[in-house]
């Protein structure tokens, strides 16, 4: 978990609109009948899926298309479409205009562009190929005319969304080893991340503990330039902490239990997960509801009550992950 630099806002760029593109926009949007509605979306008669409407609040009406290179902004004036801005959607052969299928991450994520509201800002999200790393999103952040790009971030695997007036963004690997998910804001203008969530996967430097325990070894990156703190789900091998602490230059925090207090079968296979979104909250100060997991997981909310949680090693520990102490 960590604070880190704010988005890298070069994944979309734009692209200067030629004749070719207003000849293009043109074709697609003929005879579309604009709507003054917030957001409308679907296949239009000329078999391309438009996005259309007052898309950013400005009182103007807008559409959006795309093909297998580029994503073109239109602009309903004097009874004609006209071209406004045109978007290079990202790294490599990005196909704005295919639909994407991703179970559990909502209706949206079925379409190739949809806006989300950010703090009273509404923002663009694309999605574009899949490629070995999975399918990829880019949330564009325009001005108030929608004609030059603000700000943009990109997320892979996982469709940007807006809860608690946070955008939530994730990195992966394609290997699938580790993952980033990213919290950001607006903040004078600019998305600026406010959390991090981290996940490395290094079984081989843990053990598990007993079935009604969880254990979870927590150490201090002396350099705090990748992350503050670093989370190991278990005990540590032999040998493993004399390596994190000379090779990695990481110090031990705490050790935390997580002993449940009920029957086991009252408890998931996945338990470990509960213990995860409690660690997400006290160290991010985020809703245990935002902990970023699978879809179908669901953070319970009485961890409290189902778990006895202790916590050793260091006072500032205490204090910070205890169940008497709320961030």
């Amino acid at each position: 978990m960590a604070n880190a630099a704010a988005p890298d806002d070069d994944w979309v760029k734009l692209l200067p609109i030629t004749v070719e593109t207003e000849a293009a926009a043109e074709k697609v949007l003929s005879d579309f009948v604009p709507s003054d509605r917030g957001a409308v979306s679907g296949i239009n008669h000329n078999g391309v899926y438009t996005l259309s409407g007052d898309l950013f609040g400005n009182g103007g009406i807008y559409a959006v298309i795309g093909d297998q290179m580029t994503v073109t902004i239109c602009q309903w004036r004097a009874e004609s479409w006209k071209a406004v801005l045109s978007l290079d959607a990202g790294i490599g052969q990005p196909h704005p205009g295919r639909l994407c299928d991703l179970a559990g991450e909502g209706p949206e994520c079925t379409k190739p562009f949809w806006m989300v509201n950010l703090q009273g800002q509404r923002l663009l999200v694309i999605a574009s190929d899949e490629g070995r790393g999975g399918q990829s999103f880019y949330a564009v952040m325009f001005d108030a005319k929608g004609q030059n790009i603000v700000a943009a971030s990109r997320s892979v695997a996982f469709a940007p969304m807006v809860k608690d007036n946070y955008l939530i963004t994730r990195e992966e690997s394609r290997w699938g080893d580790w993952s980033t998910t990213h919290f950001c804001q607006i903040q004078e203008g600019r998305l600026v991340e406010r959390k991090t969530w981290g996940v490395q996967r290094r079984p081989w430097l843990c053990w598990a503990a007993r079935s009604d325990e969880t254990v979870f070894r927590i150490m201090r990156d002396q350099r705090l330039k990748r992350s503050d703190w670093l989370i190991y789900p278990g005990e540590l091998v032999r040998g493993a902490l004399e390596m994190l602490t000379v090779r990695e230059n990481q110090q031990p925090w705490a050790r935390l239990s997580c002993r449940r207090t009920g029957p086991r079968h009252e408890f998931p296979d996945d338990a470990q997960e509960e213990e995860l979104a409690y660690l997400f909250e006290k160290f991010t100060g985020l809703p245990r509801e935002l902990y970023p997991t699978e879809p179908e997981f669901v953070v319970e909310k009485n961890f409290e009550h189902r778990f006895r949680v202790k916590v050793t090693d260091s006072k500032e520990a205490i204090e910070l992950l205890s169940t008497s102490r709320s961030r």
